[in-house]
């Protein structure tokens, strides 16, 4: 192997398993009408739209598949319901304070950040609710979301915060299960004009 061969190997080759490693959270947000959403996800969204403020719905883009999303004050609390492109239910989030968290998932969290980062900033904390089973109906989860009966849904819980390794401080979203174990990370493009407050 030529010396300019090798030497492009080594520089292409941690590029790639960074690559691999993690996909990028590169998102596109476009503000929409109500009548834009599909059909199915606003009958969905029906119970909780009754005494719901601050309704506004997006679409969204990764550059692969395209969702809809609902951000709205529920309650006193701010949450975001996503939909699959058919209208189906994807996750309902709930914005919240880390400190919020119980004890042990925060403790786990900041041990698996600390692990993950040389040094690090929470900047947004939500607690992700779906599907406890795959065959569970999307009426019977947003229904038991509100009734507060979480014993058969997914409580996941997904962190977005600045983090240094080494010399790069970028930012990252991390998705922790719920025992408060790290089972994704991935880097945030962010652009000036994202809509990251509701």
């Amino acid at each position: 192997m030529h010396f300019r061969q090798y030497l492009l190997l080594l520089i292409l080759l941690p590029a790639a398993g960074n690559a691999l490693a993690q996909a990028v959270k590169n998102e596109m947000e476009t503000s929409i009408q109500p009548h834009q959403m599909p059909e199915k996800a606003m009958l969905l969204l029906q119970p909780v739209l009754k005494d719901a403020l601050r309704v506004r719905h997006y679409q969204e883009t990764d550059g692969e598949q395209i969702t809809y999303e609902s951000k709205l004050q529920w309650k006193g609390d701010f949450y975001s319901i996503e939909f699959k492109q058919d209208g189906s239910l994807l996750d309902i989030e709930k914005l919240v304070k880390f400190r919020t968290l119980p004890g042990e998932i925060r403790q786990q969290v900041e041990t698996q950040m600390e692990t993950e980062f040389d040094r690090h900033r929470i900047r947004r904390t939500q607690v992700q609710f779906s599907a406890g089973k795959s065959d569970q109906p999307d009426a019977e989860v947003i229904g038991k979301f509100i009734n507060n009966d979480f014993g058969e849904l997914t409580v996941r819980y997904e962190i977005e915060a600045d983090g240094r390794i080494g010399s790069q401080i970028d930012g990252y979203e991390l998705l922790f299960d719920p025992d408060g174990k790290l089972v994704k990370r991935r880097p945030i493009v962010r652009r000036p004009l994202d809509n990251i407050l509701y």
